[in-house]
């Protein structure tokens, strides 16, 4: 799956998502459950500079690189899953 067009489709939606009073927005951070290879990966840092409101990030961080995250300004929170439950 995929498409070539999908950076300028994600930051179109998180300007959109900007007009929302939402309490946040979770985006998945990594590649733990693959990627499509149709561009370089998206990262926290191209969603935080178009993105006003609170961002949770994830994907398989661990507390270090949660709090790597956290300490860069590009996350305001950190979810958990697999890693830490198993």
């Amino acid at each position: 799956m995929g498409s070539p067009d999908f950076r300028e489709t994600f930051l179109y939606t998180i300007k959109q998502l900007n007009k929302l009073d939402l309490g946040y927005v979770h985006i998945m951070d990594g590649l733990a459950f693959g990627f499509h290879e149709q561009g370089e990966p998206m990262t926290l840092a191209e969603f935080r500079a178009e993105y006003n409101g609170i961002i949770m990030g994830n994907c398989g961080y661990t507390r270090e690189m949660a709090e790597e995250r956290l300490e860069a300004g590009v996350a305001d929170l950190a979810a958990f899953g697999r890693p830490v439950t198993t």
